[in-house]
């Protein structure tokens, strides 16, 4: 490589993304969201406030789809779960997987 500069790539911002929800995951939000949806505010969160105990709490930044969190949280009902996914079609379908969970919180 002597002579050479070396190829960097290019640093890319992240860019909110969004899809269609399907008629099932916005009937989610409309009617599950209220329940297990925790609004951004840009401050701290009252975990013990949000799920009603002190459970240990397990955080998924970037969920995608929810399968792993739905799993894990059905698996695990005596832990507190707290999912973070900016893509509303991915929220929507944890939503639908998640609606009997009472360990669950999504932002």
């Amino acid at each position: 490589m002597t002579g050479q500069t070396p190829h960097h790539r290019r640093v890319r911002s992240y860019v909110l993304r969004e899809g269609r929800l399907t008629a099932g995951q916005q009937r989610a939000f409309e009617t599950l969201w209220p329940r297990f949806g925790v609004p951004y505010t840009g401050g701290p969160l009252d975990l013990p406030s949000i799920f009603g105990n002190r459970q240990p709490v397990y955080m998924e930044i970037g969920f995608g789809n929810g399968a792993s969190l739905a799993r894990m949280a059905h698996a695990n009902p005596e832990n507190n779960y707290l999912g973070v996914e900016v893509h509303r079609p991915g929220v929507g379908h944890l939503l639908l997987r998640i609606e009997e969970l009472k360990s669950v919180a999504t932002s």
